[in-house]
């Protein structure tokens, strides 16, 4: 049986401190995190040894906020993680998803579609 390289590196960070801020971020419109695509947004943050249920991605307005905490076994806090960003404008925030993959959490956002992107079709009346 192995053990994944994210959950050895997490134990080991787990006994070097006993709360680590690492990866704080709070740039607005300014994120190393994220990535602009054609279609939408990804947003790629550090995560070593937490799984998806310590984790919690909220949406309040227009801000989007990811924390991350992991506690030992005798409930002491151990790591904390926090993000938080200004989401774009054109950012459809119905369309948010998010998964966790070797150590890293994964956002993603659809844009909004505007008017000139449908497609015309002009139809004969008869």
């Amino acid at each position: 049986m192995s053990i994944p390289i994210e959950t050895i590196l997490g134990r080991l960070i787990d006994r070097v401190s006993t709360d680590i801020p690492l990866f704080n971020n709070y740039v607005p419109q300014l994120n190393n995190y994220m990535t602009k695509t054609n279609d939408g947004y990804l947003f790629e943050y550090p995560v070593p040894g937490l799984s998806k249920d310590e984790i919690n991605v909220k949406v309040k307005g227009q801000n989007m906020y990811v924390t991350g905490t992991r506690s030992n076994n005798k409930s002491i806090l151990t790591k904390v993680y926090k993000y938080e960003y200004i989401l774009p404008e054109d950012a459809e925030l119905s369309s948010l998803s998010a998964k966790v993959m070797n150590g890293v959490l994964y956002i993603t956002l659809s844009k909004k579609r505007s008017e000139d992107s449908y497609n015309t079709i002009n139809i004969e009346i008869n």
